[in-house]
């Protein structure tokens, strides 16, 4: 576990090397992305956002939230909708951050723009009609992703459910394989 911010670093640059070090330093100074993140339906593409959150087509993105990961985690798919894909999400969020005790800071922050190149996958998103065609079909599994109790109370005919909230722990920590395995067994 880090005890400081230099630790955190040598963490980072143990797993990834020292470009994602030098990207990480670069997107802490935007204050990392605080979930649920930016609006993005009120922009008018993704590429807006990034171009004024200082983040580019050579950054390292990390994303986290203060909830359970669930609102990181939808950022992170949402960069790979667009086309970005080095973004990684702070395992225990904002929690596991300051209990590391690393610093924090409070108020607005100035970012330097970048430049973006968006590249919608669109492939990555289906529709109601193709959803309802494939409910018959064995080789399509449908996942919901909502807690037991609302699973109950209403789900796509054939789908299964693995609520979000059993994959991290009470730290919002993603859970151990063995753990993770279980729940998928």
């Amino acid at each position: 576990k880090a005890k400081n911010a230099q630790e955190a670093h040598e963490a980072v640059a143990h797993h990834r090397g020292d470009a994602l070090l030098e990207g990480v330093a670069r997107v802490q100074r935007c204050r990392l992305l605080r979930g649920p993140g930016p609006d993005l339906a009120a922009a008018r593409t993704t590429g807006e956002i990034r171009i004024r959150l200082g983040i580019g087509d050579d950054s390292t993105v990390v994303v986290y939230d203060t909830a359970n990961g669930i609102w990181a985690t939808r950022l992170w798919w949402q960069f790979g909708l667009e086309g970005f894909d080095d973004v990684l999400v702070l395992d225990g969020g904002y929690g596991a951050w300051t209990a590391a005790g690393l610093p924090v800071e409070t108020g607005e922050v100035t970012t330097t723009p970048a430049s973006f190149t968006p590249r919608r996958r669109p492939q990555r998103i289906v529709s109601t009609d193709e959803v309802a065609a494939a409910t018959g079909d064995s080789s399509v599994l449908l996942v919901n992703a909502l807690d037991r109790e609302s699973f109950a109370g209403g789900h796509i005919p054939g789908s299964v459910n693995v609520p979000f909230a059993e994959l991290v722990d009470d730290a919002g920590r993603l859970r151990p394989l063995e753990e993770l395995r279980e729940l998928f067994a």
